[in-house]
């Protein structure tokens, strides 16, 4: 994948949300659900908070429910850090698509 095909992906899915406004339909248009996306996108912006602490995420349990403990500060980032992943994985399937020529 070229950064010429993020880039393009970047402004089709820009477009397509300034024309729509709505996020979670472009994900279920695609096939994708929209719950599971948010679970994975929170996983992930808590995964970020760790690190951003200096926390090791790869030492959680894979298998059972970890507390993650964070300082208020981090905790007020977390949905910024869900949010760029909700993009960046519109983006990335954009991308694959674009690449694959679909």
């Amino acid at each position: 994948m070229t950064r010429g095909e993020l880039l393009e992906a970047a402004r089709y899915v820009d477009a397509t949300l300034s024309e729509h406004n709505d996020l979670v339909r472009w994900y279920r248009d695609r096939g994708i659900a929209i719950e599971d996306v948010a679970y994975l996108a929170s996983q992930r912006a808590l995964r970020a908070g760790m690190v951003l602490e200096g926390q090791d995420p790869t030492l959680l349990s894979r298998s059972v429910p970890s507390p993650v403990t964070l300082r208020d500060e981090t905790k007020l980032l977390v949905p910024t850090f869900a949010a760029v992943w909700i993009d960046g994985m519109a983006i990335g399937w954009q991308a694959q698509v674009i690449e694959e020529g679909v």
